[in-house]
């Protein structure tokens, strides 16, 4: 299983093996290995003309460059007390290829301050691999990108604990309706509208689905996936108004 999932952890120390310190390096050793190694592994039909990834050139060091010719966007690097710096964020701008990868099969990019997520290009979602997803714990605005519920292998979604707004698209409850699928993670969302009809006849023990923390019209307790937290105060959801199409 090809996965880049330790390609976009925050502070990259996935690499035992690059253990000695280079002096005159800004940039962690091990941080740097990573970025090589992501860039190299994607599609570079993907990396656009005048895209971050275009601009990352490794004859200069990543951290010391940030914002230059060389490594115009798409990182963000923290200084350590042990004198060099560690890359803590990184951003795609066309974060939504990676959905198209031949063989990617799980993909965390959870607790990375992400704010938009672009649906890929061409139509390749039925040839996806893709079977976890885990976008948790970010920043991501927008309405529920409906291409993820059209992996035709996803069984695990996890969307929880970001800025998302609207109604649950239809393909997410017919998602869960299928036999393979395992998880709905949706709570902590600003989502609004009432919860659709085939997800009130969901059983516990089925599928995990989580919609507490929500802007939903209701949510009872007597429903599996609304336990646990109450939907946000009317005061909460309006503050999110202007992102409220």
């Amino acid at each position: 299983m090809n996965l880049l999932l330790h390609y976009f952890l925050t502070l990259f120390i996935s690499y035992p093996g690059f253990l000695s310190l280079r002096v005159d390096s800004v940039t962690h050793p091990d941080d740097i290995e990573a970025l090589k190694d992501l860039k190299a592994r994607l599609n570079p039909e993907s990396i656009g003309s005048g895209s971050c990834l275009s601009s990352w050139d490794f004859s200069v060091d990543p951290c010391d460059s940030l914002f230059s010719a060389h490594f115009t966007c798409g990182l963000r690097c923290d200084f350590e007390q042990s004198g060099l710096s560690r890359v803590t964020e990184v951003a795609l701008d066309s974060a939504g290829e990676i959905f198209q990868h031949p063989s990617l099969q799980q993909l965390s990019l959870s607790h990375n301050r992400l704010s938009s997520l672009e649906s890929p290009r061409g139509s390749s979602d039925r040839a996806s691999k893709m079977v976890a997803i885990d976008l948790s714990y970010n920043e991501i605005n927008g309405l529920l990108p409906k291409f993820l519920a059209n992996l035709a292998k996803l069984s695990a979604l996890s969307l929880e604990h970001n800025m998302f707004t609207g109604m649950i698209p239809p393909g997410y409850v017919r998602k869960v309706a299928t036999a393979s699928f395992q998880r709905l993670l949706l709570g902590g969302n600003y989502l609004v509208g009432p919860i659709p009809c085939p997800l009130r006849w969901v059983r516990p023990g089925s599928v995990n689905v989580n919609l507490v923390d929500n802007c939903l019209y209701t949510c009872p307790d007597t429903l599996f996936f609304c336990q646990g937290a109450v939907q946000k105060s009317l005061l909460q959801c309006k503050a999110l108004r202007p992102r409220v199409p």
